[in-house]
């Protein structure tokens, strides 16, 4: 679905949103995993957190940016394809965790690719430096997720 991005705070508050659909479409995985598959309930368990967490961060940071950079307009939109991601990924039950973290590795990758034109579509260079910043720890948030996923895994 096109979006229409007019600030920087609509493109933050978005990024919140999808957040929220994100644990959402984790929660609901996890209602259909049968009992049984404790890895994968623990995988869940914890991408809903990330989420979680990844939420809170756009607001702390909304919350401590000046006004100034908040309002900057963007001259075109950003492409959002996690909403696509979203209906494509139907949760299935019988997911290998595996499976599961290439899905939660789709949604980071195309948060980053969100964060990296809303950057390119910005002349204010504080403005660029706030999704260049969020592509950044959007990358690093998908290696943490691999690295910690692997790790639940060897330890259970």
């Amino acid at each position: 679905m096109m979006r229409n991005f007019e600030q920087v705070k609509d493109v933050l508050d978005h990024g919140k949103a999808l957040h929220d659909q994100i644990r959402d479409y984790y929660k609901n995985l996890k209602k259909q995993t049968d009992e049984s598959e404790i890895r994968l309930k623990m995988a869940l368990d914890y991408l809903s957190w990330h989420e979680h967490e990844q939420k809170e961060m756009l607001e702390r940071f909304e919350e401590n940016a000046r006004s100034a950079v908040l309002n900057t307009w963007l001259q075109f939109a950003p492409s959002d394809h996690v909403e696509e991601l979203l209906v494509k990924a139907t949760p299935r039950p019988g997911m290998t965790v595996d499976e599961l973290v290439q899905v939660a590795c789709a949604f980071d990758d195309a948060l980053v690719t969100l964060y990296k034109e809303a950057a390119a579509e910005m002349d204010d260079p504080k403005a660029r430096d706030v999704f260049n910043n969020l592509a950044e720890a959007s990358e690093k948030e998908k290696q943490r997720i691999v690295r910690d996923t692997q790790q639940m895994l060897h330890e259970i």
